[in-house]
């Protein structure tokens, strides 16, 4: 709980943000986040996001701020600790994301986001299966999927089909392996073959099927990824 001296603290930042430059927005926005309550946070702060990444100005720095609290916790340099993707790629005894950033926002956030076609918070806000969620992963893994070359942008829809329950996440993923698999090699391909170890037990026997279509580096790396999901089940 915070003191009496920090909340007053918090309250002034919070409603001094208009006053303040702009590389301390992001403290108020911070300070918002630790006092107010999720809803509070967006009926305060949401107007600087929505105003959309074509903005200029103040105006465009503040929606960025904003993007990237919800994304990178404030600070791009810390991604890897505060990414739901990165989190993902650390092991059990990896380092634990920053608690100071809230994972919990509310829910409106993903609606703006996914109407500005902002992936990246996307890929943070999402949580659980919605209609609107669904049909915009499922145009954007279709939209991706045509250009190969952003692999990094293509996992993260996967990752994010295969977390919220996704009806089609199986068959993305397969999709994706398909067609990177014949023809790529490296980080790219690696950590799409890494999700396979998330999909859900009963969708296995679907990629144990492609498995013989698939080059010898493909496979073994989706080998590796399933081997503690198999070693649990005693196979």
């Amino acid at each position: 709980m915070l003191s009496s001296g920090a909340a007053s603290m918090h309250q002034l930042l919070v409603e001094s943000r208009d006053e303040l430059p702009d590389d301390i927005f992001v403290n108020c926005l911070r300070a918002g986040v630790e006092s107010l309550t999720p809803e509070e946070v967006y009926n305060v702060f949401s107007p600087y996001y929505q105003v959309g990444s074509k903005s200029r100005g103040k105006a465009k720095q503040r929606h960025e701020a904003v993007q990237r609290f919800i994304v990178y916790g404030g600070d791009r340099d810390l991604w890897y600790m505060h990414s739901r993707v990165a989190a993902a790629h650390r092991d059990s005894d990896g380092d634990e994301a920053d608690q100071s950033r809230p994972r919990v926002w509310d829910p409106a956030w993903l609606d703006d986001a996914i109407a500005q076609d902002d992936l990246e918070a996307v890929t943070e806000l999402a949580t659980t299966s919605t209609p609107p969620l669904d049909e915009y992963l499922s145009t954007k893994f279709a939209a991706l999927l045509k250009r190969s070359a952003r692999v990094y942008e293509l996992r993260n829809v996967v990752a994010v089909m295969i977390r919220i329950g996704h009806a089609e996440a199986t068959d993305s993923w397969i999709a994706a392996i398909e067609k990177l698999g014949s023809k790529s090699s490296g980080y790219g391909l690696y950590w799409i073959t890494q999700l396979a170890g998330d999909l859900p037990a009963a969708e296995i026997p679907k990629v144990e099927a492609i498995l013989p279509t698939l080059p010898e580096s493909a496979v073994d790396e989706i080998v590796a990824a399933l081997g503690p999901r198999n070693q649990e089940a005693g196979t």
